[in-house]
């Protein structure tokens, strides 16, 4: 069931509060790259911002790509048992998905949640980190894909100068061997929503492994040119086993025997030579007070849809027993205009700026508020703060297509068309942000580029993305024939 605002929640958060200030005690282990905020020990804390930061070594070197610059900050939570992380865990149906860690990765930061506890934890923080890592690359992939990738990574093995990837994670052989697969058809088409992906009453475990499988033998096969191909026939809608049947040249049906030998046959884990040394690491650690950590607990409840009136409930708790507590005034101000409440967000951003004007995040919720209330009267605010974004964090790729927005309603549209550029570079997968490109090189005259984006858009999941591709296309092909017409 859906958490519900009410006296029973607020008892609740409250008992949760002054029992974590009583029972629990919190670390912050920093390295380069990464913050681990944990109620385990400081050995604990230490050992996973190691294995994060030699994870991503490794990946920085096998797909020459630096994912140590991302837009938002990537904050990682290692509970000590089950019982608290199912307090984070996805809802399926109202209930807690049996997991023992997950990604989360909204515009403005991601989380990382684990489970200490967890029999598999290091194979669970590479299987999390991986699907990180793969947003950078190539973000809104295929479930089967992105679960296979992060499979395949998850048993990783580091030394000075070598990786070991590509060994079968936990169980997966024994899943494998003893359990019919799902015909890849079926693989295919699982998504998010799908009682095999959410319930352990359905064949989850065997989503995970075939994934698993089926990745494998695409990357042990070089084929990862045609997976490219799949992946670009299934984002111009078509349908899944069509799309699959044109780019690997063999039919669904035909690769569930493929893979069937493939598991008998069994294969090596593969050895890739690293070409650098893995870097010498410098880890600080330092004690976090109760409501700090709480505060982050509640901010990754407020980027949870099904969890955010709960969490605006934990950041009133925190704010009643410290009023001056920064972190709660950000989050309480973004969580309240996330649920539609820009004036009941304000007093708490006017507080967190007042107390932090230089966290760009809170200037960043200023612009995005700004721009929730559609008024064009406050686009010059909003130009300023999504200029003090840019400046205080110019990777961030949703603080360039929020000037830009500014601009555009201010009808600069030039200086707008420079600005979603720029998110469009660092973002790439943004259809939002294309198509508003699109939309001003149209202004300023440039058909060609404006063609090329409405081109790509036309077939988009989002209806109203798609829809004002076609029409802008249709208008096109309107003008070209008046043209050819005169």
């Amino acid at each position: 069931m859906k958490f519900q605002a009410g006296a029973f929640v607020a008892m609740m958060v409250l008992l949760s509060v002054v029992q974590g200030q009583a029972e629990s005690s919190w670390v912050e282990v920093r390295s380069p790259h990464f913050n681990v905020l944990t109620d385990g020990s400081e050995r604990q804390g230490r050992e996973v911002a190691l294995r994060f930061e030699h994870v991503r070594s490794v990946f920085n070197q096998l797909f020459r790509t630096d994912p140590s610059k991302p837009s938002g900050p990537l904050q990682v939570i290692a509970l000590k048992s089950d019982r608290e992380t199912s307090l984070y865990a996805p809802l399926y149906q109202g209930r807690p998905v049996s997991v023992a860690g997950f990604y989360l990765q909204n515009q403005d930061k991601g989380y990382i949640l684990l489970d200490l506890g967890a029999n598999n934890l290091w194979e669970t923080i590479f299987h999390e980190y991986s699907h990180c890592l793969l947003d950078t690359i190539a973000p809104n992939l295929p479930l089967w894909f992105s679960e296979g990738f992060a499979g395949f990574y998850s048993t990783i093995q580091v030394a000075s100068k070598q990786a070991i990837i590509g060994r079968p994670p936990g169980r997966v052989m024994t899943i494998l061997r003893d359990e019919k697969l799902l015909p890849v058809s079926a693989l295919l088409n699982i998504d998010r929503s799908s009682p095999v992906y959410n319930d352990d009453r359905h064949p989850r475990s065997i989503f995970y492994a075939q994934s698993w499988l089926l990745v494998r033998y695409l990357l042990e096969n070089q084929k990862m040119e045609q997976a490219r191909k799949y992946f670009n026939l299934v984002g111009r809608h078509v349908a899944a086993g069509e799309a699959f049947s044109e780019a690997f040249e063999i039919a669904p049906q035909q690769m569930d025997a493929r893979l069937e030998r493939y598991v008998r046959a069994g294969s090596d884990p593969m050895r890739v030579r690293l070409p650098e040394e893995l870097e010498k690491i410098t880890l600080s650690s330092q004690a976090v007070p109760q409501l700090n950590a709480s505060a982050v607990l509640a901010d990754l409840h407020s980027h949870q849809p099904d969890y955010r009136r709960l969490g605006i409930h934990e950041f009133e708790e925190i704010l009643r027993l410290d009023p001056e507590n920064t972190m709660a005034h950000r989050g309480l101000g973004y969580a309240l205009f996330q649920e539609h409440d820009p004036d009941g967000a304000i007093p708490h951003l006017e507080k967190a700026a007042k107390m932090g004007p230089g966290d760009w995040l809170t200037h960043y919720y200023w612009a995005e508020l700004m721009a929730q209330k559609q008024d064009e009267g406050l686009a010059p605010q909003m130009e300023r703060e999504a200029r003090l974004v840019t400046q205080l964090n110019p990777e961030m790729a949703d603080g360039h297509a929020l000037l830009g927005f500014a601009l555009m309603t201010q009808h600069r549209a030039a200086e707008a068309t420079a600005a979603y550029e720029i998110a469009r570079r660092l973002d790439p997968a943004s259809e939002i942000y294309a198509l508003n490109l699109a939309e001003l090189y149209t202004r300023l005259g440039q058909e060609a580029p404006a063609r090329e984006l409405f081109l790509g858009l036309q077939y988009s999941d989002n209806t109203t993305v798609a829809t004002a591709a076609r029409s802008h296309l249709e208008l096109m092909a309107i003008e070209k024939k008046k043209t050819e017409m005169n």
